[in-house]
């Protein structure tokens, strides 16, 4: 049986645990109250971007645009995963991870570039020999949109503008209140209409276009790329913190069911060490 000593330092060792993972919840629960509203209200922007060109497409027939070029033969395809930078957030990576290679299985004929948001990426790298790795960028300070998001936008649109991919694709996990997200794999390039379209109201309105329509598009196109990858970011690192705050309340719980257990060992241990000592006593009493 256990020394009194050695449960006792074990209570310890998960009391310390225990209230690490407390903080670390309550610090995941407010950043996820933040960062809660800043998604839901980015939705709402995305939704207009989207709803304006269907609008312009709607009035101006722009099917010949670069970017809206679907090619008959794919050959080579783009993805961009986004991961998290820290660790302690659940199946989180794991999820993406799940994904990521089975949309490299699926594709594995075709030529595969990646570009990877979050550290914690980089550890699945080895796991997908196959796949060429342009860049890694940190998911860090990205609730708005920095340099490496224009980056990575301008690395996309010219590399299929110049035909080194023929498709691009965004991985991410799509927030849910109150839930694990969602992962999402979701066409970057070309632009779908049809996608883009969904949702949006279908009004004919009569605009005056300020510059012409032509540059008021290639505006929007970008634009709605450059929002397309932030808002999948921002999906994201919403449900990092869902899920380490999650993660973080079961190992609470957890430690809670351990400590009891401990705590019963402790008394048992305890109880039998006395009634070792009394039998002792009365031994020599006699």
């Amino acid at each position: 049986m256990a020394t009194l000593r050695a449960v006792k330092n074990r209570i310890g060792s998960v009391e310390q645990i225990k209230k690490i993972a407390g903080a670390l919840e309550v610090v995941a629960l407010t950043r996820l109250k933040r960062m809660e509203q800043d998604t839901i209200a980015s939705r709402s922007y995305f939704d207009k971007i989207r709803e304006l060109i269907f609008d312009v497409t709607a009035n101006i027939n722009f099917a010949s645009h670069k970017l809206l070029e679907r090619r008959k033969t794919i050959k080579s395809i783009g993805l961009v995963s986004v991961f998290s930078d820290e660790g302690l957030c659940g199946n989180f990576n794991a999820n993406i991870n799940s994904r990521y290679r089975k949309f490299i299985k699926d594709n594995q004929q075709k030529k595969i570039d990646a570009i990877l948001i979050g550290k914690k990426g980089q550890r699945y790298l080895k796991k997908t020999p196959k796949v060429n790795v342009l860049n890694i960028y940190s998911a860090l300070d990205k609730e708005v949109r920095d340099s490496s998001i224009l980056e990575i936008a301008e690395i996309l649109i010219n590399k299929f503008l110049n035909r080194e991919m023929d498709e691009i694709y965004l991985l991410y996990s799509h927030f849910k209140l109150h839930l694990l997200g969602e992962t999402k794999i979701i066409k970057l390039l070309p632009l779908d209409l049809d996608s883009a379209a969904k949702g949006s109201k279908e009004l004919h309105r009569d605009y005056i276009y300020e510059p012409g329509p032509a540059v008021l598009f290639e505006r929007l196109i970008k634009e709605y790329i450059l929002n397309q990858l932030q808002q999948g970011i921002i999906e994201s690192r919403c449900s990092e913190e869902m899920s380490r705050m999650l993660a973080m309340k079961q190992a609470t719980d957890n430690a809670d069911k351990m400590m009891d257990s401990l705590n019963l060992i402790y008394n048992k241990t305890r109880q039998s060490q006395i009634t070792r000592e009394l039998t002792e006593i009365i031994a020599a009493i006699d």
